[in-house]
């Protein structure tokens, strides 16, 4: 039998609102376990973030986790050396969020002023830069939940607008 999971097409939010909502829904499924596995499709203003450490690690923890992690500088998606796509994780309780970060038709210009997730000499890039035309997230979104299905081998249904009404306004979002 197929897996059900559930497509909250948000729209545009701001990251805080989109970060709650994300953190909310992943504690409803921690406590209960009645929520579905969802999609949440968010768009929202640019915004420099940073990685935090919830843990402080002994010189000794910390070295033995260094021992056994590997890191890449090709980690995400990326088209020759311009990173395209953007992927996080991050696990708690035995729930694990995970994120993408597509760059569809945004301003690019953001990246001027940073070093994109710490690796240098390497660009970013987006679809409608480098398909040279607008590219829309309506226009991706339908392509990239039919690959999702295929891969995770599950139905994709939308967000039922009445639970998710009453998330937002429990969150005052």
């Amino acid at each position: 039998m197929e897996r059900l999971v559930k497509v909250w097409q948000v729209g545009r939010i701001s990251y805080a609102n989109g970060l709650k909502l994300q953190r909310y829904l992943a504690n409803l499924h921690n406590k209960d376990g009645h929520l579905s596995d969802t999609i949440l499709c968010v768009e929202h203003p640019p915004v420099y973030t940073i990685g935090i450490r919830t843990k402080l690690y002994g010189e000794a923890e910390e070295t033995k986790l260094k021992s056994k992690a590997t890191t890449s500088s090709a980690t995400g998606i990326w088209i020759n050396d311009k990173k395209i796509c953007a992927i996080g994780i991050h696990g708690s309780r035995y729930i694990t969020t995970h994120g993408f970060a597509l760059n569809c038709d945004n301003d690019l210009t953001w990246f001027d002023h940073i070093v994109p997730c710490g690796i240098r000499d390497k660009g970013v890039t987006s679809l409608s830069k480098e398909l040279c035309r607008a590219v829309t997230i309506e226009e991706v979104l339908p392509h990239m939940l039919d690959s999702f299905s295929e891969v995770f081998n599950c139905n994709c249904m939308s967000f039922p607008k009445e639970e998710a009404d009453k998330i937002l306004e429990t969150l005052d979002i």
